[in-house]
């Protein structure tokens, strides 16, 4: 049996009940995504719902928040402040191995930081 944390880095909303059964950890990574596992914890009478994680997209432009929408999404985790709860908030940086490209890697971890602590 399984008893540490196990994260779902790409989650659909067809696997949040999947999840929400099995004590799975969904990184949710869009606007879309978080209104979609709202939607369906309305619709199937989960009152809560296991620890998520957030990504912040800080330039790499796979999976993530846009930083434009953070504030859209904070509202949204507002509202429903009682029934989720974040576990981490996390990005993936573009080029850390690589002293090349510093300046880029300094300005995702900028843009993480000021957009983590709103």
């Amino acid at each position: 049996q399984i008893s540490l944390p196990i994260m779902i880095m790409s989650v659909t909303e067809h696997e949040f009940e999947l999840c929400h059964r099995f004590n799975l950890e969904p990184v949710i990574y869009s606007l879309y995504l978080l209104d979609k596992l709202i939607n369906w914890m309305e619709t199937s009478g989960s009152l809560t719902f296991p620890s998520i994680h957030i990504k912040l997209d800080t330039g790499l432009h796979r999976l993530g928040i846009n930083v434009d929408e953070v504030p859209s999404f904070i509202d949204q985790m507002k509202s429903h402040r009682n029934h989720l709860h974040i576990k981490s908030i996390f990005s993936h940086f573009i080029g850390s191995y690589s002293c090349e490209i510093d300046s880029i890697t300094r300005d995702q971890a900028h843009s993480f930081i000021v957009h983590s602590e709103l």
